[in-house]
């Protein structure tokens, strides 16, 4: 299942609900409140992978801005056909 990130953030709720998993009703609101975005960041050192192996600066950066298409800051018009290249060369 392909979920996107702005789905995520706009209904979080219905996109898990996507999922098909049987949860009770009295247990869905404490998941629903755990998979937001800043009690994922709140809780990092608990849910990053690699966590311990020093990978991130601080493991709260794994989650970063919560915010969707950060990388068009960081490519300018050459990256993204290099990219677009790249990726048909793999499909």
């Amino acid at each position: 299942m392909l979920l996107h990130y702005s789905d995520l953030k706009t209904d979080l709720e219905g996109q898990m609900r996507r999922l098909g998993v049987k949860i009770s009703k009295e247990v869905w609101p404490e998941l629903v409140e755990a998979a937001r975005f800043e009690e994922m960041r709140r809780r990092a050192d608990d849910l990053v992978p690699n966590a311990t192996d020093m990978l991130w600066y601080h493991n709260a950066r794994f989650f970063n801005k919560c915010t969707s298409g950060q990388w068009r800051q960081l490519l300018d018009a050459e990256d993204v056909r290099r990219y677009k290249a790249r990726l048909q060369e793999l499909a």
